[in-house]
């Protein structure tokens, strides 16, 4: 992938979702440079893409296979709404990802802490569309329950 195309394919991904429109061969062919977009695109151009995805229902199992492998780096350089985005098209297309989730859980309290109250909800939203209890993201939660009442 060039650079500043995992913008490009980011934004045309998201205006596709966002009226609706399935495209198989523009997603097909994203599936088929998925390294390419996870090891090259920001945490933003992966959350919107994979946001995409998962709005229109698409399962793309070498794009949520890169991310799983690349989880703990996304943790590092993602903020919270990537993180809660990309959380919830696992969860919405009914993806386990381990590895994505065992990051979120090791960087539970500043998510908690960073968050605002949509992507603390996405996120919890996801771990519980999944099955998966994770005692350390929950316990952040009430232990910083105070972003309910401050508009966080």
């Amino acid at each position: 992938m060039k650079k500043g195309n995992t913008q490009v394919i980011a934004n045309i991904a998201w205006a596709f979702a966002k009226l609706d429109i399935n495209a198989p061969t523009f997603f097909d062919a994203i599936e088929k440079q998925a390294e390419s977009l996870v090891n090259e695109g920001s945490p933003q151009e992966i959350a919107n893409t994979v946001w995409a995805y998962a709005k229109l229902g698409v399962k793309a199992p070498i794009v949520f296979t890169a991310i799983e492998k690349q989880a703990d780096l996304l943790m590092t350089k993602g903020n919270t709404q990537d993180i809660a985005n990309i959380a919830w098209a696992f969860a919405k297309l009914d993806i386990k990802a381990p590895n994505f989730f065992r990051a979120i859980e090791n960087q539970a309290e500043s998510l908690v802490k960073e968050g605002n109250r949509q992507d603390i909800a996405n996120t919890a939203w996801a771990f519980k569309k999944l099955g998966m209890k994770n005692p350390i993201f929950f316990s952040a939660m009430e232990e910083n329950a105070e972003f309910v009442s401050e508009g966080g």
